[in-house]
């Protein structure tokens, strides 16, 4: 009996659906993976900055005792922090923080992070922009927070706030552009921040206001994914 092989209608045909199934679900595929890489990304970040603490505090104690200790108590040469725009009376808890990190870069208030300045009175803040295609600067003020790019890609901006730690137990935050250079510059995306308590990393807000910054940040931290981008 003669061998029948496949006619050039069935092949063209398959061909035809295999195309539709991919282009049905590549898509679907590569966002998925994307979100799982960001995940794995913020995971990673809480990680790192829970041993950065957890270190700094061998070394300083808990964040509450940083406060009144200033760039001029630690440092003789003012240009170790005048460099990164702070001034003698400021807070030295960043330093703390950032000397456990592995820095390529290290600027003042938020120039290493990705994004075009603000302009105006925030002219030291970059643009990002939340969810819903709004821009939204990261404001802390002028010479309250020292960003860096870190040896792993990813931006960090640390947050020592001027004040001692507040009843609720704020005592600054830390900030990560997870894509650093590649980014997005999209809040809950691309930019997420953990608050500082005297004694730990908190994962953030209310994960029903995701929204809020630290929002975003506690939804993925505890339920391991993005799910909120499809809401």
């Amino acid at each position: 009996m003669p061998l029948r092989g496949f006619t050039l209608a069935e092949v063209l045909i398959t061909l035809g659906i295999i195309g539709v199934v991919a282009a049905l679900t590549i898509p679907t595929l590569m966002q998925n993976l994307d979100r799982r890489d960001r995940v794995s990304k913020v995971k990673a970040a809480y990680s790192q900055l829970s041993q950065a603490i957890a270190m700094a505090r061998i070394e300083h104690g808990d964040l509450d005792k940083w406060y009144g200790v200033t760039n001029g108590d630690v440092f003789t040469d003012a240009s170790e922090y005048t460099k990164y725009g702070l001034s003698a009376t400021h807070c030295v808890g960043y330093k703390y923080l950032l000397d456990q990190f592995k820095t390529v870069k290290v600027c003042p208030n938020n120039y290493c992070l990705p994004g075009d300045l603000g302009t105006g009175a925030a002219s030291n803040n970059k643009i990002y922009y939340t969810l819903d295609g709004s821009e939204q600067q990261l404001i802390y003020g002028s010479g309250q927070s020292v960003t860096a790019n870190l040896q792993n890609g990813m931006a960090i901006r640390i947050y020592y706030a001027k004040q001692p730690c507040s009843n609720n137990g704020y005592c600054g935050n830390v900030g990560f552009d997870i894509s650093g250079s590649k980014s997005q510059k999209i809040v809950c995306k691309d930019y997420f921040e953990f608050p500082l308590r005297p004694d730990k990393v908190d994962t953030g807000g209310n994960i029903d206001s995701i929204s809020g910054v630290w929002g975003c940040t506690r939804y993925i931290i505890q339920n391991d994914n993005m799910d909120y981008l499809d809401e």
